[in-house]
């Protein structure tokens, strides 16, 4: 459970490994309340949209920029 859930009372789950997202988002759905599910992606994934550390939101990334 991630950390800041137990706080809030919020059931949650963080996971780590590809083949771990099908069941926890089965179990996220299948709980009648909020459900946060961390999922641990590398550093190198594009996920989007997403905001720079240290931007504002209005800087949020969309998609990959051509150069």
């Amino acid at each position: 459970m991630p950390r800041n859930s137990p706080a809030a009372y919020v059931q949650g789950k963080t996971i780590d490994k590809p083949w771990e997202l099908a069941g926890a988002l089965e179990e996220a759905v299948r709980e009648p309340g909020p459900y946060l599910l961390n999922v641990k992606v590398t550093q190198f994934e594009c996920v989007y949209p997403m905001v720079p550390a240290g931007a504002a939101i209005q800087e949020m990334v969309s998609g990959r920029r051509n150069p």
